[in-house]
């Protein structure tokens, strides 16, 4: 039995991505001279977002369309903070994931009525 197959790494590039996607984002904006430390809370509304969306539309495009504004959006509140406020980015930023991680499961449990149980691997 291979442990090392191309399904293996057929499976490893679908699943990962959604962070090859914002790797590569991050990366544009980098080369801007624009550090974005706030990709991952932006992950994370996204994709609760368009779980949300997905179920109550029931449609995979226009929860994809809703979920580019919402983020959009989110990320248009932080470059606010951040530029016309003049506050720190990396702080700005840390602010940022720390809403989403509590802002997401806040929300799952008032959407679903089911807690978030988060695992250390």
């Amino acid at each position: 039995m291979e442990l090392f197959t191309a399904t293996l790494f057929a499976s490893m590039l679908r699943v990962a991505s959604p962070l090859i996607w914002v790797a590569m984002g991050t990366c544009i904006s980098h080369q801007a001279g624009i550090f974005n430390f706030a990709v991952e809370g932006l992950l994370l509304f996204g994709s609760f977002f368009a779980v949300l969306y997905t179920v109550y539309t029931h449609s995979a495009f226009l929860s994809v369309i809703l979920c580019v504004f919402t983020v959009t959006f989110f990320s248009l509140i932080f470059a606010f903070v951040v530029l016309r406020w003049k506050a720190d980015p990396i702080i700005a930023a840390f602010g940022v994931n720390l809403i989403a991680l509590g802002g997401t499961a806040y929300l799952l449990k008032r959407c679903w009525g089911r807690p978030v149980v988060y695992t250390l691997l």
